[in-house]
């Protein structure tokens, strides 16, 4: 299960990710509850399966996605410097993967074309002791 949570000037959304309920095309079940700052209105829950943005990495993702060594680079929370990997994930989003030196993945960024977006996404607190 993954949480996300989301502030608006509406209120409050927590968005839940359960991959223990995926569809065979790979959509993961997301339920998403909104609260409301307006009293007057009552929280809405909306469900159904998505193309999640918190994917789960497989231990030999970057083998099976034919992944591309595209150099070191620094990132920004990270100390020292992240060996970067480049992939087609699900074989249409170009996603760059970044892993640092005991191949712990700390981080992904990619662009999603139909948002016209690009996300970053870092994680933090991911000591291997």
């Amino acid at each position: 299960m993954v949480h996300a949570y989301v502030t608006s000037k509406t209120g409050l959304q927590s968005s839940n990710f359960n991959y223990a309920n995926v569809t065979d095309e790979g959509l993961v079940e997301n339920i998403v509850t909104t609260y409301s700052d307006d009293s007057g209105n009552t929280t809405t829950i909306w469900r159904d399966y998505v193309n999640s943005n918190f994917p789960i990495f497989e231990e030999t993702f970057l083998v099976d996605s034919g992944a591309v060594y595209a150099g070191l680079v620094k990132r920004r929370i990270v100390e020292g410097l992240v060996a970067a990997w480049d992939i087609m994930y699900q074989g249409v989003i170009p996603v760059t993967i970044y892993v640092d030196n005991c191949n712990v993945i700390v981080g992904y960024d990619y662009f999603s074309p139909g948002r016209r977006t690009r996300v970053i996404t870092e994680y933090f607190n991911i000591q291997i002791k």
